[in-house]
């Protein structure tokens, strides 16, 4: 993602563009600068386990895993965001 912001906010003069990008086209389109729900309403996972265990035990090693998976536990619970913009860097003349 990271690249991805890079490139877009390049300016026309460099290698990954031919032209100037817009915010308001980056954010939205038409001019709209509100914030707008994105993201996932609703993610399903479904494990396939192949196993010489009782399907109970393979229940368990889910839920377990489920419970201590990091990307699981980031999407139950709030997770602060901190975002900063990073001071410019000075190119060499």
């Amino acid at each position: 993602m990271r690249t991805q912001w890079r490139r877009a906010f390049r300016s026309r003069h460099s290698r990954w563009s031919s032209r100037p990008t817009s915010i308001r086209r980056l954010f939205g389109g038409a001019g709209n600068l509100n914030p707008a729900t994105i993201g996932f309403e609703s993610i399903r996972v479904s494990v396939r386990l192949e196993a010489d265990a009782p399907r109970e035990s393979l229940e368990a090693l889910v839920r377990h895993a489920t419970l201590w998976s990091p990307v699981a536990n980031t999407l139950h619970n709030p997770v602060h965001l901190d975002v900063t913009l990073e001071p410019a860097m000075v190119r060499a003349a």
